[in-house]
């Protein structure tokens, strides 16, 4: 039984795989690269924080561990389609993850959580605050350092496992240092704001996979399987918001 187990989880569907693929391109990486940018002498894109260089370097270090696994999961969808067209980045010449081309992904959506962060980033967009769009990216890189499994190990990727392998750990370490720096410099209006977008990306992890996996239409994309690389984790999300201080609102 552990044998067949271990065998149909290696199995990861095509559709599981962009999810968590789409998730670390749109959500985590460009989060990350925003809280090491250079602002220059435009005061109006500077963020009200300003983390210390430990802070920046576990940040970097962060980037470097997501490129790598983004690296993994191209390849991963690769075989999943058996689309040799598709480069070392997961990428075709129409830009993105090969969904111009004609395979079983075409035309479907992106993951749930992706397109809600393009939809508060817009939002936000729309208040000529610049502060908010950074918050909403770093709300939603804080949800996913609570929701992201290690695609390199299979057998940690079922929902039914509490398992975390330690590149997660990292991750949370990082972003508590890079919180407890960020949250004590907010106002209360801004506060008050970011506990609510934290709040709406969880509740866009937390839905049901077969939901909230990548659709064509109305319906799951070819390739869908019972297992993800995304197993949201409601109570260490609220701890760690704990421990800096924030409150997560609900019960997502």
């Amino acid at each position: 039984m552990e044998c067949e187990t271990r065998t149909r989880r290696a199995f990861l569907g095509g559709n599981a795989i962009l999810e968590a693929y789409d998730v670390e391109e749109v959500i985590v990486l460009p989060a990350l690269r925003m809280l090491v940018r250079d602002n220059g002498t435009d005061a109006s894109s500077t963020p009200p924080w300003e983390l210390d260089e430990q802070a920046r370097t576990q940040v970097r270090a962060c980037i470097a561990r997501h490129l790598r696994t983004s690296d993994v999961l191209s390849g991963m969808l690769r075989d999943a389609l058996g689309n040799p067209g598709l480069d070392g980045r997961g990428l075709d010449d129409r830009g993105l993850d090969g969904r111009g081309v004609s395979h079983p992904l075409r035309g479907v959506a992106g993951a749930l959580p992706v397109r809600a962060q393009g939809f508060l980033l817009s939002d936000a967009a729309k208040g000529g605050d610049p502060t908010r769009s950074d918050l909403v990216r770093l709300a939603f890189l804080l949800v996913s350092a609570h929701a992201l499994s290690d695609p390199t190990d299979v057998a940690t990727a079922s929902r039914s496992l509490n398992l975390v392998p330690p590149p997660l750990h990292r991750d949370r370490a990082m972003m508590n240092s890079v919180l407890a720096q960020v949250v004590p410099v907010l106002t209360s209006p801004q506060r008050a704001w970011f506990e609510i977008t934290v709040s709406k990306a969880a509740s866009f992890f937390s839905v049901p996979d077969e939901k909230r996996l990548p659709a064509a239409g109305d319906r799951l994309a070819p390739g869908t399987s019972d297992l993800t690389l995304l197993r949201y984790n409601r109570h260490s999300l609220a701890l760690a918001c704990e421990q800096v201080g924030l409150r997560l609102l609900g019960s997502v």
